[in-house]
Parts: structure tokens; C-alpha cells; sequence
């Protein structure tokens, strides 16, 4: 059931991608046959691209996951890991995680998509006077608090987290071996195997190894050598899980 509403939201995307490529050329012919004024050709080819634009996001990322859904033969991994390091985890380095990752979301690709296209429609509706006047400055202060406020409102939330999640003010030991992870601090002793976790994602700066589909344990890629970090691809590829950015 899954993988027909995979495959219609393919063909939905594919048939908005034509359609509205098809629009542009359309109204860059009117236009050249002066049937059509620049600014409503130009206000037209905004809104076209925004459409395309979400529709081609919609196609790659279904594609992606029909991809990850394929059941993948694991790699065989035989020579015995051992990784053992201490580290915590900074406010920068969990803040600069957690925007990469909230703004790859849906969610914040159509509304980026939204407040572009409403800019441009400002600018190309008369708003904006030859010689730089704006004729509407409350219309610019409302589109610049709505720009500024997913960003805001998505940081506060990354600090709240940060300061209340007494984890990230310990400094953890890791020690990871064939069959688990072992984290040690001074308020946890915790012993996970490979197979209570359903998928790894590796980042720029971390590995993350989810438990169900929002929460992830931390392992920051810097207190890796560069061989162990091979070496744990090779593991996560041997696990019977989702592997992602490798």
C-alpha cells in the first residue's frame, strides 16, 4: 500500500513538473507576442518556480525513500571493532545538528518555498516605486517577522532542549564494540545493541543512531580516527537496518 502512494506522489510531482514548464514557456510566448506584460510574466514564472521547485524536492525525496525501503543484503564484517573515546557534546555542535537537520523537514521547505514566492509577489505588484520607495512599509515589516520567526522559534526550541537534557553536561565515555554501544557517565550506565536500533544516520559531525523515528542517540564524529570511522561504516553497512549518508 505504501509503495502505491510512493509511486502516485511520483506521478502527481512528474505531471506538476510538465504542466508548469509548460506554463513558463506558454507565457514567454504571450509575452514575446506582446500579448502579455513583463511584470505579469514575471510574477506568473515566480510562482511556476516555487511549484516546481516543491515538486522536484517531492520526487527525489519519495525516490530516496523507495530506495532506503528495498530490503539491502548486509556486508559481512569480520574483524572485531573496538572504539573507545570521551566527549560531550557542545551547544554549538547539537544547534548546528539540529538546524541541519529541521530544515530538510518538509514542513520548513514549503514554507521557505511560501515566503520566497510572497516576496517576489511583493516586489513585482507595485509595491516597490522605480527609485527604491516603499510604498508599503508595514506589508515589509510583516514579511520580514514572518522570515525571521521559523528560524527564532526553531533555535529557542534547540537551546530549551539542550539546557534541560542533563546528558549533554556529561561527559559521556563510549566505547563501541561487534554487537553494541556503551555509554558511562556520572547518571547513566547504559549497554545498547546494534539491533535495538533501526536505522544510522551519518551527518558532517556525528553519527546518529535512531531508536524509532525521532529519537537518536549522539555519536560525535570528531573523537573518531579516520580509520575508525571507516571501519563503523563497515559495521552499520553489515546490520540488518536503514543506513543513511553513507
Amino acid at each position: 500500500m505504501m509503495k502505491i502512494i510512493r509511486l502516485s506522489i511520483i506521478f502527481i510531482c512528474v505531471c506538476f513538473i510538465l504542466l508548469f514548464v509548460g506554463g513558463i514557456i506558454a507565457f514567454l510566448i504571450a509575452f514575446l507576442e506582446n500579448r502579455m506584460e513583463l511584470k505579469g510574466v514575471l510574477f506568473f514564472i515566480a510562482f511556476c518556480l516555487a511549484i516546481i521547485g516543491l515538486s522536484l524536492w517531492g520526487l527525489i525525496h519519495q525516490i530516496k525513500m523507495m530506495k532506503q525501503k528495498k530490503i539491502v543484503q548486509p556486508i559481512e564484517y569480520t574483524d572485531k571493532l573496538n572504539i573507545s573515546f570521551k566527549s560531550q557534546i557542545l551547544y554549538k555542535e547539537y544547534r548546528d545538528l539540529m538546524l541541519e537537520l529541521s530544515f530538510k523537514r518538509p514542513v520548513y521547505i514549503i514554507l521557505a518555498a511560501f515566503i520566497v514566492f510572497c516576496g517576489l509577489s511583493f516586489f513585482l505588484n507595485d509595491h516597490v516605486t522605480l527609485n527604491g520607495v516603499i510604498k508599503n512599509p508595514t506589508g515589509v515589516i510583516i514579511f520580514v517577522i514572518i522570515l525571521l520567526i521559523i528560524p527564532l522559534l526553531t533555535l529557542r526550541q534547540v537551546k530549551n532542549v539542550y539546557q534541560t537534557n542533563k546528558i549533554f553536561h556529561e561527559q559521556l565515555n563510549y566505547t563501541l564494540d561487534n554487537d553494541a554501544v556503551h555509554l558511562k557517565s556520572e547518571t547513566i550506565d547504559s549497554t545498547i545493541l546494534w539491533t535495538r536500533f533501526h536505522k544510522i544516520k551519518e551527518t558532517k559531525n556525528f553519527f546518529l543512531l535512531y531508536s524509532d523515528k525521532i529519537v537518536a542517540n549522539l555519536l560525535p564524529k570528531k573523537e573518531f580516527e579516520d580509520k575508525e570511522i571507516e571501519s563503523f561504516r563497515k559495521l552499520a553497512k553489515s546490520l540488518t537496518l536503514i543506513t543513511e549518508g553513507f
